[in-house]
């Protein structure tokens, strides 16, 4: 599947009429159904002035993320970027203290690529098979089996407080704890991946 943008403008030009208004850029993203591939493409594209364009910025911002807020327009979640100064770019996993803004505009035939491999299209139920919790109820020490690199896990109660628990190699402390039911919340490959365990 593709979708072009054929001579998009830019806002700062075209909205509020700035300088420059016949800057233009044309790039396709291509999405591949069987290898999971999204390309960046880019044609041929003229910017009169980088700074207007980019609204003070050096470049663009060429990447995927999970979302972005509609009020503020800012990325939302981890992502996957291109940054660096044209022509010299490199990928990364890009996080939001780290906001990526390419430096330069991509030439006329640039492609980005970015790959994805089939663990990371593991649905939260395939993933949540992949970690357990030991012993199930827990009386002292909560231990964490996983087959995965898995996040910090986070206790929540019941009322949905965050219960404080200090982790080591996988296990926790848990005997201050007063009996009940509670979650435990990790994330795998991404995905946020919720656990309940009873302690006794």
């Amino acid at each position: 599947m593709q979708n072009t943008m054929e001579n998009a403008g830019f806002y700062g030009e075209v909205v509020d009429g700035l300088s420059g208004s016949n800057s233009f850029v044309n790039f396709q993203v291509w999405l591949y159904e069987g290898s999971n591939n999204i390309e960046f493409r880019y044609g041929k594209s003229e910017i009169a002035n980088v700074d207007e364009a980019f609204e003070g910025d050096s470049g663009a911002v060429v990447g995927l993320w999970p979302g972005i807020n509609q009020n503020t327009y800012l990325l939302e979640g981890d992502g996957f970027a291109v940054q660096g100064t044209v022509p010299n770019e490199n990928g990364s996993i890009s996080y939001l203290e780290t906001f990526p803004i390419l430096k330069g505009t991509p030439a006329e035939g640039t492609v980005y690529t970015f790959s994805f491999d089939a663990t990371s299209t593991k649905t939260v139920e395939e993933l949540t098979q992949l970690i357990s919790i030991t012993p199930q109820p827990v009386r002292k020490y909560l231990e964490l089996q996983s087959k995965v690199d898995f996040s910090t896990p986070i206790i929540y109660d019941t009322k949905g407080s965050v219960v404080s628990l200090s982790w080591e190699e996988n296990k926790a402390d848990v005997s201050a704890l007063p009996a009940g039911i509670y979650i435990l919340k990790t994330t795998i490959e991404g995905k946020d991946i919720n656990l309940r365990f009873n302690k006794l």
